[in-house]
């Protein structure tokens, strides 16, 4: 396995100072988030913690797979068209058509929450 991409929130409060590397091997890719300060360890136990409840509170979506071993969480990489990249490309098309479908799908994905949408985290 290869590393193909690091991310380092360095910069934020220490509780949620990790690193977040995306693994290569062959076609497969995973990721693996990774505490760089002792608060950060929490963060990353939540994260863990929380792949089940998103589980329950949104059944018809589906969540990855994770696993956390010896402080390091380890998922499946998603791949996937960001929000935010939607948006932008609806704004460089100068289409509210592009913009209004973007929201639509966000709003269906929101309100698919099978908990009335109140989360516990």
């Amino acid at each position: 396995m290869r590393p193909v991409m690091f991310k380092f929130n360095s910069d934020r409060q220490n509780k949620y100072r990790i690193m977040t590397v995306i693994h290569q091997d062959g076609r497969d890719k995973y990721v693996t988030k990774e505490a760089l300060t002792d608060e950060a360890n929490v963060h990353i136990q939540e994260i863990y913690n929380n792949y089940d409840l998103l589980r329950s509170i949104y059944p018809g979506i589906y969540i990855c797979s994770a696993d956390y071993k010896e402080g390091i969480l380890y998922s499946e990489f998603i791949e996937g068209n960001e929000f935010s990249k939607k948006y932008n490309e609806a704004i460089s098309h100068n289409s509210k058509e592009e913009f209004i479908l973007a929201l639509q799908e966000q709003k269906r994905l929101i309100l698919s929450c099978d908990s009335d949408n109140f989360c516990g985290f």
